[in-house]
């Protein structure tokens, strides 16, 4: 459906669920840092006015506009609103992010011309059966069709979520000039939290949901140290599962070596001060921030779902699901090895995920060059 574009527009229009402090979130938001340094104008539609990177948005200089879905009423407002965004604009591409809003753009497109539309999946899973189901009806009105892993867009081919004819594979880009190693931070985040330069640390990122799996991590390190293992346990999230992490802490007896961090926007120098990062989800899309513990040179530990693989590659420990007994396995090697970060990790990174590789990518894509 895409129609001839013009190469010397320079504005785009991104539509996304929300603006809170998620993977496919984050992810926009280096996007459009990125686009908007090389001279385009970013506009951010949101379908849902409770996102906390608002300002971060709006100091990158990205023009952000409030759709304010809450309902059946307010959807129809919405999308009014948008429409008109686009009718105004007739941007270069409109690249929507997450299953909501590529159903929204999609729909949006029977009566609104759209130059072209990309839809990006930021997961193996995003929903029921009924609303991806509704991927399937709606596929012939998106131009392009990514997913941020190989594994999860090969299941959504299977399924016939998506057309192959139409369907590329872009993975998640890293800002590897922030996520760097830097001795001087490690130092100073040390001395703010109170922790020793010689307690080996684990770090955790991630929302306090089902799917992170936390419960098996704390299993794991609760293996980890009647293994044998000395270590603190930070982890980094907020979300409704805290109270019940908070109990299995305390049934475990591990509190003295569990810290509950809340949201931090220093995720980045965190993992400057940490040892080795954790993840242990039940399932992934891209495992973004197993990412960004590799540039960070931290060795890493992580399930083997979803597009994790292809992010370590040969770098870090990979164990199966939800088996805590693999996850400490893990955990002590790295302890064992000491404090040691891992230079083969970053080069991993530069090398596949870079911000100014996965732009070039996204580029071509708006272009129809590839």
């Amino acid at each position: 459906m895409a129609e001839d574009i013009s190469l010397d527009k320079k504005n785009i229009v991104f539509v996304i669920t929300g603006l809170r402090m998620g993977g496919a979130e984050m992810q926009l938001l280096l996007l459009s840092k990125t686009l908007v340094n090389i001279g385009y104008q970013i506009t951010v539609a949101v379908m849902r006015p409770d996102g906390v990177l608002k300002s971060s948005f709006l100091e990158a200089g990205v023009k952000v506009v409030d759709l304010n879905i809450r309902g059946i009423l307010s959807l129809f407002i919405g999308w009014r609103k948008l429409r008109n965004i686009l009718v105004s604009q007739s941007p270069l591409v409109v690249h929507a992010h997450m299953i909501h809003a590529n159903l929204f753009t999609r729909l949006l497109r029977l009566t609104t011309r759209v130059q072209k539309l990309v839809c990006t999946a930021h997961n193996i899973s995003e929903g029921g059966p009924f609303i991806m189901g509704l991927y399937k009806l709606t596929d012939h009105l998106s131009d392009i069709d990514t997913n941020v892993s190989v594994e999860a867009l090969e299941e959504y081919l299977r399924a016939g979520y998506f057309s192959a004819d139409k369907s590329r594979f872009v993975p998640n880009a890293i800002d590897t000039k922030r996520f760097l190693y830097s001795p001087i931070v490690r130092d100073r985040m040390r001395i703010s939290l109170s922790i020793p330069a010689s307690t080996f640390i684990f770090l955790a990122v991630g929302r306090l949901h089902a799917q992170k799996d936390y419960p098996n991590m704390l299993e794991g390190f609760k293996k980890f140290l009647d293994s044998g293992g000395a270590a603190k346990l930070l982890i980094v999230g907020e979300g409704l599962e805290l109270e019940s992490l908070q109990s299995l802490v305390m049934y475990y007896d591990i509190s003295t070596h569990v810290q509950f961090l809340g949201r931090r926007s220093d995720v980045a120098d965190l993992m400057s001060m940490a040892d080795t990062f954790l993840l242990s989800s039940a399932f992934e899309g891209f495992g973004l921030v197993v990412a960004e513990a590799l540039s960070s040179s931290l060795p890493v530990v992580a399930t083997d779902c979803g597009g994790v693989k292809e992010v370590i590659g040969r770098n870090g420990i990979l164990v199966p699901p939800k088996n805590a007994d693999r996850l400490s396995e893990g955990m002590l090697s790295y302890y064992k090895r000491g404090q040691i970060r891992d230079s083969e990790g970053r080069e991993h990174v530069l090398q596949q995920f870079s911000i100014d590789q996965i732009i070039q990518i996204w580029l071509k894509l708006y272009k129809n060059e590839i």
